[in-house]
């Protein structure tokens, strides 16, 4: 197919956190100055789709500038996703990143953001299907060892983001502003996840399962995911219990300082 020069598995799949019902995500892989046959993706799609949809597949930049466009099959009752990568574009991002450029956009289906460092742990984590020229040799040996720039990078932007969202999560007690609260939680949450994933010199791909995954580590605080829980139960419209779930959060950002402060 004109212009694709790889194909991996990503995903939980690829990093193994996958449960029987998780979505197949394929990346696509193509080089920009070539372009990539969309017409002929659409065709492909749809004879594997189990209903021969033959509207699923995007053109490029169809999902936004970082997820550029896909399709959502269901092949075999599997939710199977073509997403497309722009090598040229990932190459360069990662390049960024080892300077230690991280950067963060509104993406719809990433409710914290689109990190560009997602793309670092794409190509780290990712099973390659298909690569030709193999360009993800030299893509993956950037990613191990853990880079230190990028590691420091990542705890200075979250780490700061993480008290930040705490802090103006405050202003919404007394009103019992509970969606205000609980975006801030969920903002501070994602960032101490950041922290953590590179604390423990791990790449995180995605915000959904990220509490789970970082509970495992060997530096984290002491009951993470099950803290978290707690707070997020406490979110009401009950100034106190607003109250006693941001007492939660502060504590685990306190402890993720003391533990990135050991650490160096």
């Amino acid at each position: 197919m004109s212009g694709v020069k790889a194909i991996v598995l990503g995903g939980s799949r690829a990093r193994g956190t996958h449960h029987p019902g998780s979505d197949i995500d394929i990346g696509i892989y193509y080089d920009s100055r070539e372009g990539l046959d969309v017409k002929e993706l659409r065709r492909i799609a749809a004879a594997l789709d189990d209903e021969g949809r033959k509207d699923l597949i995007t053109e490029i930049g169809g999902w936004g500038p970082w997820i550029n466009g896909g399709g959502w099959l269901q092949v075999e009752q599997t939710p199977v996703d073509f997403l497309y990568r722009d090598i040229r574009k990932v190459s360069m991002v990662m390049d960024e990143c080892l300077k230690g450029n991280v950067t963060i956009d509104y993406q719809p289906g990433h409710p914290h953001g689109f990190i560009n460092a997602i793309y670092m742990a794409e190509a780290a984590l990712c099973q390659v299907l298909w690569d030709p020229a193999d360009i993800f040799t030299p893509l993956k040996s950037t990613t191990a060892p853990f880079p230190a720039v990028y590691r420091q990078a990542v705890i200075g932007k979250f780490l700061w983001e993480a008290e930040f969202s705490l802090d103006i999560g405050m202003k919404g007690v007394a009103k019992k502003d509970t969606s205000y609260v609980s975006g801030c939680c969920f903002r501070a949450v994602s960032c101490l996840n950041q922290v953590l994933f590179a604390i423990n010199h791990q790449y995180c791909m995605n915000e959904k399962g990220a509490t789970a995954i970082a509970d495992a580590f060997d530096i984290v605080p002491p009951a993470y995911a099950e803290r978290i829980q707690q707070m997020f139960t406490l979110v009401s419209a009950d100034a106190e219990r607003l109250q006693e779930a941001l007492d939660i959060l502060r504590k685990l950002v306190q402890e993720t300082k003391r533990l990135v402060t050991a650490g160096d």
